[in-house]
């Protein structure tokens, strides 16, 4: 169970790094409200995300659970809040499909890739304030498939930076077999400001999620390191 839960947490992990990397070699802290409806194997509800950000390592708190990401290491902890125990994984040999053949991993990579860059952002006329900041809506489709909508906003200074550290974190993954097709700088590219809002669909629901606040503050190292106290639990 435990193997299953850091196989899909790593994209959204991902997710996060995406959405709150503007400013480069800067300590970063956001907040963002995350709404989920009728998404298959999410509850429904409305939960805080608290993200903290360095150029060396990645911290999601997301209700009683904690991610973090040491980008130096490629070492991902997961800290349960609640039971006061962690998982520690090695990204770059992260098993995503641990029950899969080299043939069937290929083919899985292929599409991947293919899907990927399927992706299109198109933007729209229309235009709304959200959390202070005028946005542009841009409609998604991956695979002539419509997923969701983006709102950007060039309020937000640190695009460029948004597109530095998205080359570096292409960079550090390039040397897994599946993570280098997701294409983060490629995906970057596509966007024409700061994702202030996204909305998700799923089959039969959707995933919101706002940011609620930004800004540039010094972090304590601590916060990218396990708590004295927590024990450490193996991945099954």
């Amino acid at each position: 169970m435990a193997k299953r839960k850091w196989r899909w947490s790593l994209p959204l992990a991902m997710f996060f790094l995406f959405m709150v990397s503007p400013m480069a070699y800067g300590d970063l802290y956001s907040e963002w409200v995350q709404i989920t409806k009728g998404v298959p194997g999410l509850p429904n509800g409305t939960r805080i995300v608290k993200t903290y950000y360095t150029s060396n390592a990645f911290r999601a708190d997301i209700g009683e659970e904690i991610m973090i990401m040491d980008f130096d290491s490629m070492i991902m902890y997961q800290l349960n809040t609640k039971d006061g125990t962690y998982t520690k994984s090695n990204i770059n040999e992260t098993d995503l499909m641990p029950e899969r053949d080299g043939e069937e991993i290929q083919a899985f990579q292929q599409m991947l890739k293919k899907v990927i860059e399927s992706l299109q952002i198109d933007p729209t006329n229309e235009t709304k304030t959200i959390s202070g900041y005028v946005c542009r809506k841009h409609n998604a489709t991956l695979m002539l498939v419509d997923v969701g909508e983006y709102w950007l906003s060039k309020d937000i200074d640190g695009c460029k930076e948004l597109r530095m550290i998205a080359n570096k974190m292409a960079n550090v993954f390039e040397k897994d077999p599946v993570l280098k097709h997701l294409n983060i700088a490629g995906v970057v590219d596509k966007l024409d400001g700061f994702p202030v809002q996204m909305v998700i669909k799923a089959t039969r629901g959707t995933t919101t999620i706002t940011l609620k606040s930004i800004k540039k503050k010094p972090l304590s190292k601590n916060l990218f390191k396990v708590p004295e106290g927590y024990t450490i639990k193996q991945i099954n």
